[in-house]
C-alpha cells in the first residue's frame, strides 16, 4: 500500500492540475487519508493510492518504475558484482554467532542476497527515506517490474518460493536493513527453527515422554505411557489421565528431530528426515548408471506351473540424462535377472563408468563382483553399493517405479499396490483362488481316473465320446458301470 500527497497525486490522469482541486476530488470519492508519517505539528494529509481511479494507478505505478528522480531499482544501467559488507566488530560478530552452529552453504547465499537488496534499499534511501524507498522497492518486486536478477535476488532472500509471500516486503526489507546496521552481513542470516524452550519438568512427564520416545511399539500412543508410568510409580491409576494431560502441554516443546530420530531407524528415520538432492548435472551420459529391482505390484500366471506370482524386474537407468537403458524379467531376484538387464543395458547405450545398486544378493553375488571374474570387472566398470537400509541414495530410480512399473501394473486386475482398492483386491484374490482350487480338483481327478483301468466304454463316456461301432450307451448304463468299477475298486482294496 503506497499512499502519497495531494501535490504529488495533482497533474496525474483524472486528477485536477492543481493541488487545492485535488484534494476537493479526494473528498469526494472518498479515498482514505492519514497525517502524513514522520511529521509532528503538521505536513498535511496523505492519501491510500489504491482507492484511486485505474487510470491513477496506472500512472503512480508507471511513475515508479519509470522515474528518473531518485535512483530506483529498476535505474540499473550496468550490474554491480555484490559485494560482501567489511566484517563487524569483533564483539558484534562474537553476538551475533553466539550459541548456534555455523551457517550452511544455503544460509550463506540467502545472506548475500540480503545484503544485495540492503545496498539497493540504501542507494534509493538517500533522497526517499527508508519507509518511502522500502515501500517502492517492495511494490516493484511484487509487480515484477524489477529486474529479472533482481526478483531472483529477492525470491533467494526471502526462503519463499511459492505464492503471494515470495517477494519480501517493505517491513521486512526496513528489518533487514537495520540488522545490517548493527551486525553487518552476519545479522542477516536466517534464524534457526530451534524449538520452543523446554522448561523443567517432573520427573513423571518425562519419563511419559521418554516411554513415548522408545521404539517399543506398546507406547506408540502417550496415554499408554501415561499409564506405564502410573503402574510403575504405585501410583491409583485413576491418576494417570492427570499425568497424560500434563505430558501432553509438554510435548509440543519437544524437538521433532528428535522425536523422528529417537522412534525411528534405518529408512523410516531417513524417510521422515530432510535429505539433500544430489546434483546430477555435472555428470554426462555413461558415467553414472543405476540398476535396481523391484517385484511387479500386481499378480501374472506363472509360466510353469500357471499359479498366480509377482514377477521380479529389474531396471538399469543412466543418472545424467534418466534414460532406460536396459532392464529385464524374471521369476525372482537372481544374479541372471541384473546380468540380463546389464546385458541389455550394455548392448543399447555402451559400458558405463560406474554402476551404482544396492547390497541385495543378486547385484553382489560373485558372478556379478567377484574383482577377478565377474561382469563388473570384465567390463571395466566400478561397482559401488549404497548403505544398507537406506533407499534414499537411490532415490532416482526409486522414484520412477511409479512412472513406468507401477503403471503398467495398474492396468491388471491384480493390482496390489498401496493405493489399490481393499475390497477390488480381495475378489480378485478370491477368484484366483477359485481358479486353482478348480485346476488342484481336475488335476486330482485325472491321476485318480488313470489308477483304474477303466476299459474302453467306460472311458469314452467319461471323455463324452463314443466309441467305434459301439451303441450309444444310455444313461443308466452309464451310472451301472460307474457302479461297478467303484465296487470292484471297493473290494480290491479290502
Amino acid at each position: 500500500m503506497t499512499w502519497l500527497t495531494a501535490s504529488e497525486l495533482a497533474g496525474m490522469p483524472d486528477m485536477p492540475s492543481s493541488e487545492f482541486r485535488t484534494r476537493e476530488k479526494l473528498a469526494r470519492l472518498g479515498v482514505p487519508s492519514r497525517p502524513r508519517l514522520g511529521r509532528e505539528g503538521g505536513g498535511g494529509m496523505e492519501y491510500d493510492t489504491s482507492r484511486l481511479p485505474a487510470p491513477t494507478r496506472q500512472a503512480i505505478a508507471a511513475r515508479l518504475v519509470l522515474t528518473h528522480a531518485a535512483p530506483s531499482a529498476t535505474s540499473e544501467p550496468e550490474p554491480q558484482p555484490v559485494q560482501q559488507p567489511a566484517a563487524p566488530e569483533p564483539e558484534t560478530a562474537l553476538q551475533a554467532t553466539a550459541g548456534r552452529r555455523p551457517p550452511s552453504d544455503d544460509e550463506r547465499l540467502c545472506a548475500d542476497a540480503r545484503t544485495a537488496l540492503v545496498h539497493v534499499l540504501g542507494d534509493m534511501a538517500h533522497t526517499l527515506g527508508v519507509k518511502r524507498a522500502a515501500a517502492r522497492l517492495a511494490l516493484e518486486l511484487a509487480a515484477g517490474q524489477a529486474p529479472r536478477g533482481l526478483i531472483e535476488t529477492a525470491a533467494q532472500a526471502n526462503q519463499r518460493r511459492r505464492g503471494a509471500d515470495a517477494m519480501p516486503s517493505a517491513r521486512t526489507l526496513e528489518r533487514w536493513l537495520g540488522a545490517h546496521r548493527e551486525q553487518g552481513w552476519w545479522g542477516l542470516i536466517p534464524a534457526s527453527s530451534a524449538p520452543a524452550a523446554l522448561s523443567t519438568v517432573e520427573q513423571d512427564v518425562a519419563a511419559v515422554i521418554g516411554l513415548y520416545h522408545s521404539r517399543d511399539g506398546r507406547f506408540r500412543n502417550l496415554s499408554a505411557a501415561a499409564k506405564e508410568v502410573t503402574r510403575q510409580l504405585d501410583r491409583p491409576f485413576d491418576t494417570w489421565s492427570a499425568l497424560y494431560k500434563r505430558a501432553a502441554r509438554a510435548l509440543p516443546k519437544v524437538d521433532p528431530v528428535s522425536l523422528i530420530k529417537a522412534r525411528h531407524s534405518g529408512a523410516q528415520r531417513a524417510a521422515r528426515l530432510p535429505f539433500k538432492r544430489r546434483d546430477t548435472t555435472v555428470l554426462r551420459p555413461l558415467d553414472v548408471w543405476v540398476i535396481d529391482g523391484h517385484s511387479f505390484k500386481a499378480k501374472v500366471r506363472h509360466p510353469d506351473h500357471g499359479a498366480p506370482f509377482t514377477p521380479e524386474v529389474t531396471v538399469v537407468i543412466d543418472a545424467a540424462t534418466r534414460l532406460i537403458c536396459g532392464w529385464s524379467a524374471s521369476l525372482s531376484e537372481n544374479m541372471i535377472a541384473v546380468g540380463d538387464a546389464l546385458r541389455h543395458a550394455v548392448g543399447n547405450c555402451g559400458v558405463p563408468a560406474v554402476v551404482y545398486s544396492d547390497n541385495g544378493a543378486g547385484e553382489t553375488g560373485r558372478q556379478i563382483d567377484c574383482p577377478v571374474s565377474g561382469i563388473m570387472a570384465r567390463l571395466g566398470t566400478e561397482h559401488r553399493t549404497g548403505l544398507p537400509g537406506h533407499p534414499q541414495g537411490r532415490g532416482l530410480i526409486e522414484r520412477s517405479w511409479k512412472t513406468h512399473m507401477i503403471e503398467c501394473a495398474r492396468q491388471f486386475g491384480t493390482y496390489m499396490g498401496s493405493d489399490a482398492d481393499s475390497g477390488t483386491y480381495k475378489r480378485a484374490a478370491a477368484e484366483l483362488a477359485r481358479e486353482q482350487r478348480a485346476l488342484k480338483r481336475q488335476a486330482a481327478d485325472g491321476r485318480g481316473g488313470q489308477a483304474v483301468d477303466e476299459g474302453p466304454e467306460l472311458g469314452a463316456v467319461r471323455r463324452g465320446r463314443r466309441t467305434p461301432g459301439a451303441e450309444p450307451t444310455t444313461q443308466s448304463t452309464a451310472t451301472a458301470a460307474c457302479r461297478g468299477t467303484r465296487t470292484a475298486r471297493t473290494r480290491a482294496s479290502a
